[in-house]
């Protein structure tokens, strides 16, 4: 299995040395590469429903609607997959958690692999929660007299109309542009409405218009600029899906139990890292400030991720559910980075050795369907083993 190491510091206004963080190692699901004809649309139908929703959610395709549907959602993942392995070059890449007073990020770097047949360890660089609109108000006290950002009584009359979320997002753009130089951008999918409400809740629709606002910026910028950049819309049911289709327990009845599973899962990925390390280094407050929390409460519960927090007794030590909520933010970036790595790995092997294995639509023979049937079979094996790999996390 792969190891992949994550060190995770502050902000800074540039990305230091590697050398000097502290170094987690995270083991990779994926191990073996699949035989799969080129031929997928006879492949699919060889398929039942409930194999073909496990390479979706592998993968990081919608499992929803008819096995045709199902099918070409997984194809259309693994041609973007392709198209990404041809670029073959340094990855950095940025999630962002959506939100204007709790946004959160992570930044991970994959190095260039020095071969096609090794995978590069990434290197978790920088993990941050801010308040987006907050920074606005202390850029404004510090601007030297340029009228054009919102000032600071037009943000508290109306700190999230249109006009003042403009500059908000442009800034935070363009600062992530110049810290981090990214060459990958996931941002979290937004919906307008949640808990059943039939109406769009104000607040879900402000932080819509603000997602809308750094996918354009984003490109314009990139453009401008000419910055080979590729933007990422991540559907966060789908990242959820991920963790709970490996987790054998109960599963989370509600929205506030899905949050404490995914800092759990978070928790835990950190803590089983750290096990298995052979170089660490980290700033010393990135260490006390933002992985103590997350292993704290690895540690501090003995029951399963999901279980209530009245049946937890709470420690002296515990953290209030103030800093619970801001972590919250903070698993999600790091959840969405990582489950998008693991399903490019897994879009990969779904799309080796096509060529070698193409057929015409009409012209299959006995030695075809064979290898369709071993393919199968090995892309179950691996599933089993990415399942067998993060029930040990999550138990």
């Amino acid at each position: 299995m792969f190891k992949a190491a994550i060190p995770i510091p502050f902000l800074r206004p540039r990305i230091p040395q590697i050398s000097s963080y502290r170094t987690y190692r995270l083991k990779s699901t994926i191990s073996t590469t699949p035989n799969i004809p080129d031929n997928s649309a006879s492949f699919w139908q060889t398929l039942r429903a409930s194999q073909l929703k496990d390479l979706a959610i592998a993968v990081g395709a919608s499992v929803s609607g008819t096995k045709s549907i199902v099918s070409q959602s997984i194809t259309d993942v693994v041609e973007a997959s392709v198209k990404e392995q041809r670029r073959n070059g340094e990855m950095r890449i940025l999630s962002i958690d959506m939100g204007i007073r709790n946004l959160a990020y992570a930044f991970v770097i994959v190095p260039a692999p020095e071969s096609e047949k090794e995978t590069s360890i990434p290197i978790f660089f920088d993990w941050k929660r801010l308040d987006v609109s907050e920074t606005q108000r202390a850029r404004n006290s510090e601007d030297d007299g340029d009228e054009s950002p919102p000032s600071n009584h037009q943000l508290k009359s109306n700190p999230y109309s249109p006009s003042n979320l403009a500059p908000i997002a442009h800034n935070f753009v363009s600062s992530i542009l110049s810290t981090h130089n990214p060459t990958h951008i996931l941002i979290e999918r937004q919906r307008f409405r949640s808990g059943g409400s039939s109406a769009v809740l104000e607040w879900s629709l402000r932080v819509g218009v603000f997602e809308g606002m750094l996918h354009a910026l984003f490109l314009g910028l990139a453009i401008e600029r000419d910055i080979p950049l590729d933007i990422r819309s991540i559907d966060p049911g789908r990242v959820t899906r991920f963790w709970l289709s490996k987790y054998t327990g109960s599963p989370p009845e509600n929205a506030a139990a899905v949050k404490k599973f995914k800092v759990e899962v978070a928790a835990r990925i950190l803590a089983s890292c750290e096990k298995d390390m052979s170089l660490i280094n980290t700033a010393p407050n990135l260490h006390k400030d933002m992985i103590m929390p997350f292993l704290h409460k690895h540690q501090s519960r003995n029951t399963s991720p999901t279980t209530t927090t009245s049946t937890t007794r709470k420690s002296p030590n515990s953290r209030s559910p103030e800093k619970l909520d801001k972590i919250d933010d903070l698993a999600d970036s790091f959840l969405s980075v990582m489950t998008w790595l693991e399903w490019q790995k897994a879009a990969k092997i779904l799309q080796q050795h096509t060529q070698a294995q193409k057929q015409p639509r009409n012209d299959f023979d006995n030695t075809t369907v064979e290898s369709i049937a071993k393919s199968t079979g090995e892309i179950q094996e691996l599933l089993a083993r990415q399942r067998q790999f993060l029930a040990s996390i999550l138990t």
